[in-house]
């Protein structure tokens, strides 16, 4: 049997590769790991600067809501921004 397996790169990805390569089985082990650290700054960028434009445009009186529902994002974006100098420099 043709098995591709994901993520054979961890402790448990190894054990499965090598049993059902013992086994007869014909697998292809994709090594996916984490993606890079600037890819993953990058999403979170985009991912909360979506959500709230689309928040302002469908629920604008979020930005007075007592609890701060949209406007405290804003702090969020700033701590991401200062992450990725941060990570820029190492």
């Amino acid at each position: 049997m043709r098995i591709l397996l994901t993520s054979a790169n961890g402790f448990i990805g190894r054990q499965l590769l090598a049993g059902l390569r013992t086994r007869g089985h014909a697998v292809v082990g994709a090594k996916i790991g984490l993606p890079p650290r600037s890819l993953a700054i990058g999403f979170s960028l985009l991912d909360l600067a979506i959500g709230i434009s689309l928040l302002r445009r469908l629920r604008p009186s979020l930005w007075l809501d007592p609890y701060g529902a949209l406007l405290k994002n804003l702090p969020m974006l700033v701590a991401i921004g200062v992450w990725a100098a941060l990570e820029e420099e190492r």
